[in-house]
């Protein structure tokens, strides 16, 4: 279960409410309720983190495998 990428989906509305979760999933190619399924791979959660980066111009704020932010 993507527990780490709804959490980063989560972070992502408080952000920028529902436009901003709509171009996280355009950039990661991951819906919300595909991410709920899929596993928190480390690829995949350096490619939210990157995209939540390029949306909000901040680093994300949810911590994931191998300590990177």
């Amino acid at each position: 279960m993507g527990k780490k990428m709804l959490d980063i989906y989560e972070a992502i509305k408080q952000e920028g409410g529902i436009r901003a979760q709509m171009r996280l999933a355009m950039l990661t190619g991951l819906a919300s309720p595909q991410a709920a399924k899929a596993d928190d791979s480390p690829e995949m959660l350096k490619k939210f983190a990157a995209a939540y980066k390029e949306i909000t111009s901040k680093d994300c704020p949810v911590a994931f495998i191998g300590g990177i932010r």
